[in-house]
């Protein structure tokens, strides 16, 4: 079945018979959730004829293969991009199994045998003697194999222990904040998630940390951090910040990458929004 393949994520979208929305909204089928992308930002109808993109009169428009579109119809490989997101279109051909041919293959008629006498019970018995004699070497590594299982496995435990501990979005959060107040960009840039990184260069990044404002990276260090929360594609987190005794508050969005949790919107960008530069 065709499907949209989100790039970063790798999170799969089956294509259903019908119209198949994409926007803000979580009425949508897909939810893209950036402040750039409109509610109904734009739809995909198909299969009759071919699977069609149509742009829903969106704010910044929708892209295929890099190119702004009003309409399109989707051919296998398309890339479309919806603000940061990005999706490859998938309509991969079906292709016969592999067990379906060996199971042909399986049942060819094999070729007679040679005519002759038959040495079936002296090769019976020299199967025998190596069956038992590969039994008794398993045998003798099974202590072996076991305890590098449970070694394996021991190691494998903490590690996610130590993962699961120290790696959660609401730390990941915090751990942008404090780098923020030290206007450490190189080291929160690692925190941002791959799509953002496409829409912006290091050398960027690290003017608009510097043209922060002294008290706004003085009251990062002091950010309130709420409880988070799922969405379909990661976990927002709630924010709140004082700068001259006007508290202002957003929310962070966090996706998972590798196995990490990496921030979608960018603590750089929030805050310029919201405390205006004097």
């Amino acid at each position: 079945m065709p499907k949209l393949v989100r790039r970063g994520t790798g999170q799969e979208h089956e294509l259903a018979d019908g119209t198949v929305r994409i926007g803000r909204s979580s009425k949508n089928d897909v939810q893209v959730i950036d402040r750039h992308v409109s509610r109904a930002h734009c739809r995909i109808e198909g299969p009759a004829g071919g699977w069609v993109l149509t742009d829903d009169s969106s704010t910044i428009g929708t892209f295929v293969n890099g190119r702004r579109v009003r309409q399109h119809r989707l051919q296998h490989g398309d890339e479309i991009k919806v603000s940061s997101a990005r999706f490859t279109f998938d309509e991969t051909p079906v292709r016969p199994s592999a067990e379906t041919q060996v199971g042909s293959a399986a049942t060819a008629p094999s070729e007679a045998s040679p005519e002759g006498p038959s040495d079936e019970p002296a090769k019976e018995q020299a199967e025998a003697n190596g069956e038992r004699s590969r039994g008794r070497r398993l045998l003798g590594l099974l202590p072996v194999v076991l305890g590098t299982v449970v070694a394996v496995g021991v190691i494998g435990g903490l590690i996610a222990l130590v993962v699961s501990t120290r790696q959660t979005p609401r730390r990941v959060v915090r751990q942008a904040a404090d780098r923020l107040g030290r206007r450490d960009a190189e080291a929160l840039w690692r925190l941002v998630t791959d799509d953002r990184k496409q829409q912006i260069t290091l050398d960027e990044f690290k003017d608009q940390v510097k043209l922060l404002p002294d008290k706004v990276l003085r009251a990062a260090r002091d950010l309130e951090i709420g409880v988070e929360r799922r969405v379909e594609l990661g976990v927002v987190v709630p924010v709140a910040l004082q700068v001259d005794g006007v508290r202002v508050a957003d929310e962070v969005v966090l996706y998972r990458e590798d196995g990490n949790w990496r921030i979608h919107s960018v603590p750089v960008h929030r805050i310029r929004e919201l405390v205006p530069e004097g």
